[in-house]
């Protein structure tokens, strides 16, 4: 068998393997074609030349096969989700309970804070709290220069937890009624108790400023 004839039959066999192999990722049908192509360039040269042209239409049907499944490949590369990335984060949805189901003391929401009762007026079977730290209000200046002495009455809230909340004026010197609120606000008092459960009360309570 001449040298010619032997490469065309290489390069035929070659684009053969092709056809079934995407052209051999495309290197074994280049190869093929350029073995095809010596012998058909070196003529009378070297035998085999139609084996080498058919070995060359082999090749290039072997390489046209490269395009349809690298877009295939490209297309599954693309699709495929790794495993890092399909796994769900998603919660999974609570279980629906049925009649009759034990649920746990946990899983059960705590129920929310009663609403604060309103605050009772003392008097009657409401007794008066009794106080348990005062604070004597600061004279003002400018009421001791003026000459100003009196009684200021305020109303005041005190909270469950005995301590002067919301105070308000009901009457008395201008001059003093910012050093009276002042001082109520730093009293306490003993819980009041209505039912046996503390709650607020609003008391009225007087400071009186009087001048040496």
């Amino acid at each position: 068998m001449g040298k010619g004839k032997g490469l065309a039959i290489t390069a035929l066999a070659l684009g053969i393997l092709g056809l079934f192999t995407a052209g051999g990722l495309g290197i074994g049908s280049l190869l093929g074609l350029i073995l095809a192509g010596t012998v058909l360039i070196r003529g009378a040269r070297f035998e085999g030349r139609d084996i080498a042209w058919a070995a060359v239409a082999a090749n290039v049907f072997a390489l046209v096969t490269v395009l349809p499944v690298a877009a295939a490949v490209w297309t599954a590369r693309g699709m495929a989700i790794p495993l890092w990335e399909a796994e769900d984060d998603s919660l999974p949805e609570p279980a629906q309970l049925h009649e009759g189901a034990f649920v746990s003391p946990e899983s059960v929401p705590p129920p929310p804070p009663p609403p604060p009762a309103a605050p009772v007026r003392i008097g009657g079977a409401i007794p008066e709290p009794r106080k348990t730290r005062h604070v004597n209000p600061v004279y003002p200046q400018v009421a001791i220069q003026a000459r100003v002495q009196g009684t200021v009455v305020l109303e005041c809230t005190i909270g469950t937890d005995g301590k002067v909340g919301r105070v308000d004026k009901l009457r008395g010197p201008a001059l003093l009624t910012e050093a009276a609120i002042e001082a109520v606000k730093q009293w306490e008092y003993t819980p009041t108790l209505v039912g046996g459960v503390p709650a607020p009360v609003i008391m009225t309570v007087t400071v009186n400023f009087t001048l040496r």
